[in-house]
């Protein structure tokens, strides 16, 4: 079972610890150095409301964690690329959605 004391200690500065994470996998090569993805998908159930629903929310998401990025960790947010979707619960199908 995984121990909360697995995950490192919290980071000293509010903000500070995702860009930190970020940097490091990059230098340490499990993140490709010229990138990274920035996902957000919101599912959906049926055609209609639904998923019209889950595309209102998929690019708030979107827009507000890239505004984050660009706010809070400038130097990364050239690095980052976007990518909005919506996802066909019942199918499994991740459907991409211009921004």
């Amino acid at each position: 079972m995984l121990e909360p004391s697995n995950f490192g200690s919290p980071p000293a500065k509010p903000g500070v610890y995702p860009r930190e994470i970020i940097e490091n996998n990059m230098r340490a090569g499990r993140i490709p150095d010229d990138g990274f993805l920035l996902l957000a998908s919101v599912p959906y159930d049926e055609i209609g409301v639904d998923r019209a629903r889950a595309e209102l929310k998929s690019r708030f998401l979107s827009q507000f964690a890239a505004e984050v990025i660009g706010n809070e960790f400038g130097a990364l947010a050239h690095k980052m690329k976007k990518c909005t979707a919506v996802l066909d619960w019942n199918s499994r199908t991740l459907e991409q959605i211009d921004d």
